[in-house]
């Protein structure tokens, strides 16, 4: 993810976490809009009995209690992941969309590890920064919820950065908030479908492969899913 550089693709979305990919049109989001930063952890003990679906008691890694988001009036409290979400838990490489083959290079000698631990989340990347106009190392951590209804239509995952080893880099700020709609082909690619803000503005379409996995590219070749370090 490099939040200085979106990308706006088709109106096309896959939906299912398992082993089928389906298309179909996307609906365009009615949630209230969370805004790029000025949002916080919130205190205390939120109130989820107001939510709709039920939460997963599964606690899957590395785990930052669940107390809410507060943004400007607003505070988000349900959640229906406190303890991570099952489908992204794990290491992640950014590969090529347009060939999913992770032998082909990315723009600006781009390269990064996307990581899921419980309800924490980090990246490490490297490249050019076309923006700032030299080559960057970038590392990014913080934590994420699983939003839910009524509080977010669209149920869209919420992500902070609480801190960045270099600000600015790549677009990366301490505070940023971006939400995201993650959706699996199988079990070890992803398409990360995110949004700087919680659905506001354009979204990008990035794609991901398992590390240590194999996958099968859009030519139909068989590849090992690499650390890019």
């Amino acid at each position: 993810m490099r939040p200085g550089a979106l990308l706006v693709v088709s109106g096309l979305m896959m939906v299912g976490c398992h082993e089928e990919v389906l298309l179909v049109e996307a609906t365009p989001p009615t949630s209230d809009v969370i805004v790029n930063k000025g949002c916080y952890k919130a205190s205390g003990s939120p109130s989820m009995g107001h939510c709709e679906s039920p939460i997963s008691d599964e606690v899957l890694g590395t785990t930052v209690p669940w107390t809410g988001l507060a943004c400007e009036d607003t505070v988000y409290q349900c959640n229906r992941c406190p303890g991570g979400d099952v489908h992204l838990v794990g290491e992640w490489r950014h590969i090529h969309g347009a060939t999913e083959d992770p032998d082909t290079p990315l723009d600006d000698d781009y390269r990064e590890r996307l990581v899921f631990d419980g309800n924490t989340w980090s990246q490490h990347s490297t490249g050019f920064d076309i923006v700032l106009g030299k080559s960057l190392t970038v590392d990014v951590e913080g934590w994420y919820f699983c939003g839910d209804k009524p509080e977010i239509d669209n149920k869209a995952n919420v992500f902070l950065a609480t801190d960045v080893s270099y600000e600015g880099g790549f677009g990366w700020e301490s505070g940023l908030v971006f939400s995201a709609e993650p959706l699996k082909d199988g079990a070890d690619k992803l398409l990360f479908r995110w949004r700087e803000g919680l659905n506001q503005g354009p979204y990008t379409d990035d794609i991901y492969c398992r590390i240590g996995s194999e996958i099968e590219t859009l030519a139909g070749e068989t590849k090992a899913c690499t650390d890019p370090f």
